[in-house]
Formats: C-alpha cells, sequence, structure tokens
C-alpha cells in the first residue's frame, strides 16, 4: 500500500511538470495572450540637440504613444543627430533605417518641395499655435502635399514647432543694410532672400554652427530660440536680432509608410490620437521654455535688437517677391501644383489667424 500511494505522488509530480509548459505559456501549443501580442520598436531620430523643444514635444509624444498602447510600440529616441546626420534623416526614414523623424525639405528641396513652403521667410509671423494648425491641416488634406509625401514612403503624424526664428550674430544687427557682405549660415529659401539682401551664404547642418561660429567661419546665423539656447550659442555670439523671421513648421513629422501601414488599425487609431493631442502640448512646452530661454539671454549678457515695422514690411514683401512665388512658379513648370498648394497654405493660415498661442 505504501508502495502504490509513492508512485501515485511520483506519477503526480511528472504531470504536473509535464503540462507547466501549457499553461505557462511559454512553450507549449496554447500561449499567453502576452506571447502573441507583436512589439513594435520605433527608432525616433533627428539633429536637434536635446531639450529643444522638438526634442521634449518628441519624447512627450513616444512616452504617450508606449503607454497607451500598454508596450506594444516601443519608441527609442535619438537626438542631436547621434544616430543619423541632418542630411541623412530623409533618406533614411524613407528606406526604414529609422522610423520617425521630422521630413527636412529645407535640405531636400529636390525631394521635398512642397512642405517647404510652411518654412518661408516670414510667412508665419502670427503665433506658433496658429501656424502649426495650418500646417497640420495642409499636411493632413492637400492631394499635392499628399503625393509627394507617398512617393518618399512616409505618412504624416504631426506639425514641427520650431517658433522664434532669429539672427544671432557675432556683430549688432540693427537694420537690414548691417547684413550686407556677413557671412550668413541659413538654409532653404532663406538662402535666397539673404542672397538678396546681399549676404554670403554658407549652408551647413545645425549640430556644426556652433564650432563655425566659435572658429569664425561665420559672422552669424538664423537659428529657432530653442535650437539656439539648447546649442549654446550664447557662448559664442554676442548679439541676437530678435525680430521673427517666421516660425519653422516645414519639417512635418513623419513615419515610414511600410512600418504604419504594418501597425494593428487599434495601434494606428491611438498614435494618431496623440498626434491630434500634438498641437496643443507643442504649444504649452514652447510656452514653458520660452521664458527660460529669454532668461538665459538676458544672464548671458547679449545685446538684442529688432528691425522697425516698415523694414519687416520690406523684407515681407522682398520674401513674397523673390522667394513664395518664384519658388511656387518653378515647381508648376515641372507639374507640380505648387501655386494651388501655396494659395491652400495662405488660406488656412488666415483661417487660423485667431486662435492665439
Amino acid at each position: 500500500m505504501r508502495h502504490k500511494i509513492i508512485f501515485f505522488g511520483i506519477f503526480i509530480i511528472v504531470l504536473g511538470l509535464l503540462t507547466l509548459p501549457i499553461f505557462s505559456g511559454k512553450e507549449g501549443m496554447f500561449p499567453s495572450v502576452a506571447t502573441a501580442q507583436k512589439v513594435f520598436k520605433l527608432k525616433y531620430a533627428d539633429m536637434c540637440p536635446p531639450g529643444s523643444t522638438i526634442a521634449k514635444a518628441g519624447e512627450w509624444w513616444a512616452s504617450q504613444v508606449e503607454k497607451r498602447t500598454g508596450g506594444q510600440v516601443k519608441v527609442e529616441c535619438f537626438w542631436g543627430g547621434s544616430l543619423v546626420g541632418a542630411y541623412e534623416q530623409l533618406s533614411s526614414v524613407k528606406a526604414g533605417v529609422i522610423h520617425v523623424t521630422p521630413y527636412y525639405s529645407g535640405y531636400h528641396p529636390d525631394l521635398a518641395p512642397l512642405p517647404l513652403m510652411g518654412l518661408f521667410p516670414l510667412i508665419n509671423r502670427g503665433t506658433l499655435k496658429e501656424a502649426m494648425a495650418a500646417s497640420d491641416e495642409w499636411h493632413r488634406t492637400d492631394p499635392a502635399v499628399a503625393a509627394e509625401f507617398k512617393k518618399n514612403n512616409v505618412r504624416y503624424l504631426y506639425s514641427y514647432n520650431m517658433a522664434y526664428h532669429n539672427l544671432w550674430s557675432k556683430v549688432p544687427i540693427k537694420s537690414i543694410g548691417d547684413l550686407k557682405g556677413l557671412r550668413i549660415r541659413t538654409f532653404g529659401p532663406f538662402l535666397t532672400l539673404f542672397k538678396e539682401l546681399g549676404c554670403g551664404l554658407v549652408s551647413i547642418p545645425v549640430p556644426e554652427v556652433y564650432t563655425a561660429l566659435e572658429r569664425g567661419a561665420v559672422d552669424c546665423t538664423t537659428q529657432y530660440l530653442s535650437n539656439a539656447i539648447g546649442g549654446r550659442y550664447q557662448e559664442v555670439v554676442k548679439y541676437v536680432n530678435l525680430t521673427e523671421l517666421g516660425h519653422n513648421v516645414g519639417a512635418p513629422i513623419v513615419m515610414n509608410l511600410d512600418m504604419w501601414n504594418n501597425l494593428p488599425a487599434d495601434i494606428q487609431t491611438i498614435i494618431d490620437k496623440i498626434n491630434g493631442e500634438m498641437i496643443d502640448k507643442n504649444a504649452e512646452i514652447d510656452s514653458e521654455l520660452y521664458k527660460s530661454y529669454t532668461k538665459t539671454v538676458k544672464e548671458s549678457g547679449m545685446t538684442t535688437h529688432q528691425f522697425s515695422q516698415s523694414e519687416v514690411e520690406k523684407l515681407t514683401e522682398l520674401a513674397r517677391t523673390k522667394v513664395w512665388e518664384p519658388y511656387a512658379a518653378k515647381l508648376d513648370e515641372k507639374g507640380i501644383s505648387a501655386t494651388q498648394a501655396l494659395k491652400h497654405y495662405i488660406q488656412l493660415s488666415g483661417k487660423y489667424s485667431k486662435i492665439g498661442r
């Protein structure tokens, strides 16, 4: 009798060990729900420095995506050009080397000509929130823009948010006339504007600007307040002209289209809901950082200037006649409906011109 009891006990133990993998979901034929869920890993990369408006907004977006998908989507962020160079971001997201990034049209007017109009000089001089709202609807609804995104294998997510585009310089720039003969680092359509103003042009990516200013390779640079303070420009320049040259909403945040299409529909819905919250979130982050950044400018002892209203009007007209309209006309000649897209953008800017900060 005693031997039968021992044998039965051994039988129960062996049976338990054999069936454990089935119920644990680690091996067996009936995996657990957690094992069945695929985890999608995204690489979010950009040239902007850590602590910049773009980086802070991107980190918030990434955290919300991971949280609201229950960890099904993991987002790893790389700032300051630590994963891919500024000029490689577009080709990298197109190929799926990275998955989320700003669409830097200003660096690639041949491949990404239309969103570049969202960073035309002096086209966005209202509040940042107004500019983001207009660009968001434009990027989502304009047929020509949608065709370009598809061609470049990307899917629009949310609006870029670089505000307070100013002139940071080693010499004082009090009036438009002071620009003549200066070597200026700028990009995209601003190259045309400053050429008209008699500047020598230098085009280098953001991570290289600090060194160029420090070594005197350039006399001044256009730069957004967040990037300038994040990049510690106050250490190498003494002057900043605070005239608003136009908020940059021409580098929309995009995702590799193949990756987007590979995401389940419920996850796409969650991400789109987060995308819809980014205008308010960006405005909130911008407002918080603006106070800190302007305090840094003041405490660093920098001298500030601004162009007169009549000079701003002169600059705007120069931008319209020498940059906006000629740029769109050249694209029209290539079969791209750019003039219509520009009119659509200006119309949307008017639509959102009263929503405030």
